[in-house]
């Protein structure tokens, strides 16, 4: 029982640099979670329904 922004926190602080990539998939989309998951290492954002299309570009940009 934890949030994806606990989750994050976890995961950026069980590894060091470099840690892995996170996505947030979130069905919150205001700028308030937006700016927390960005401030705790997220390195990108998607909110639901997922657009495909874009969380394709987004992981692509991730894997270079």
């Amino acid at each position: 029982g934890m949030s994806g922004l606990e989750l994050l926190q976890q995961i950026k602080a069980l590894f060091d640099d470099p840690s892995p990539h996170v996505i947030m998939v979130t069905a919150y989309g205001d700028q308030e979670n937006y700016n927390h998951a960005m401030k705790h290492g997220a390195n990108g954002f998607v909110t639901k329904p997922v657009d495909f299309i874009s969380l394709k570009e987004k992981l692509k940009v991730l894997v270079r």
